[in-house]
């Protein structure tokens, strides 16, 4: 996993509205999907610029976002 750079905004009951996300020194517009609690941290599934779904993680004991390892095309991290 590799941290990331997340623009967010959370509701009273904890959840997230993901706007753009920070791979490297670039902002992609993210479209959320569904999200859930896990011991971990948040997960949240996101389309970056219109590709195939990637999952990224709030972690609960950094507070830091990270998004799990993928090969999708436009997922890359740099």
């Amino acid at each position: 996993m590799t941290e990331i750079g997340v623009e967010c905004t959370f509701d009273e009951q904890g959840k997230v509205q993901v706007r753009r996300i920070r791979l490297g020194d670039r902002w992609q517009t993210a479209e959320q999907g569904r999200q859930w609690l896990a011991e971990d941290g948040r997960h949240v599934l996101v389309l970056l610029n219109g590709t195939r779904p990637v999952e990224i993680i709030l972690l609960r004991d950094t507070m830091a976002w990270v998004i799990k390892g993928s090969g999708s095309p436009g997922a890359h991290v740099v």
